[in-house]
């Protein structure tokens, strides 16, 4: 996509993935504590992840470059998220885990990469990235209603909250990829 001369970043870029799974956690939890004016605990975790930054910088960067950096990054944002998700569930109380419903969830979001991936491969980056988002959204719509990925007070939280956007398709879908709507 950006030429040649950025074929040497593959392997910074692909250490950094590596936070990604974190990231949407970390941004929720984040959301959370804030909402709920917990600055304390925010400010604390973001001095812990800097500490554990810039510490596996002054060790990494020397030997290992930008890939190093890269990893001190990474190693950074694991504990951001640890810190920020562990102050959330002492603010919120237990959780109640649906293993069930993220498998479910999960599968549907890998078809959805998997859409998205065979469109780039295919066609090119240009094309490919617009024929895959739609391919991903496809995707990621027939598996959410195939598996029941929804649970059903998930389900009915979001058709209350948002179920009237696009003419009320959106609540449609909340109800139709709930786990409590189950063919007789």
């Amino acid at each position: 996509m950006y030429g040649s001369e950025y074929r040497g970043t593959r392997p910074i870029l692909l250490v950094m993935m590596g936070a990604f799974p974190v990231m949407a956690a970390s941004a929720a939890a984040n959301a959370l504590l804030t909402g709920l004016g917990k600055l304390r605990e925010l400010l604390l975790a973001r001095a812990l992840a800097a500490a554990v930054d810039v510490g596996l910088a002054a060790v990494l960067v020397p030997a290992h470059a930008a890939v190093g950096a890269a990893v001190a990054n990474v190693g950074a944002q694991i504990v951001l998220a640890a810190a920020l998700l562990t102050s959330a569930r002492r603010a919120i109380g237990s959780v109640r885990w649906e293993v069930g419903v993220l498998l479910r969830a999960s599968l549907a979001g890998t078809a959805a990469g998997l859409a998205a991936w065979v469109s780039v491969s295919a066609l090119g980056e240009g094309a490919g990235l617009a024929v895959g988002l739609v391919t991903a959204l496809l995707a990621f719509t027939i598996v959410a209603l195939a598996l029941k990925v929804f649970a059903e007070d998930d389900a009915a939280w979001l058709e209350a909250t948002v179920g009237s956007y696009f003419g009320g398709a959106a609540g449609w879908f909340f109800r139709a990829a709930s786990s409590g709507n189950q063919p007789h």
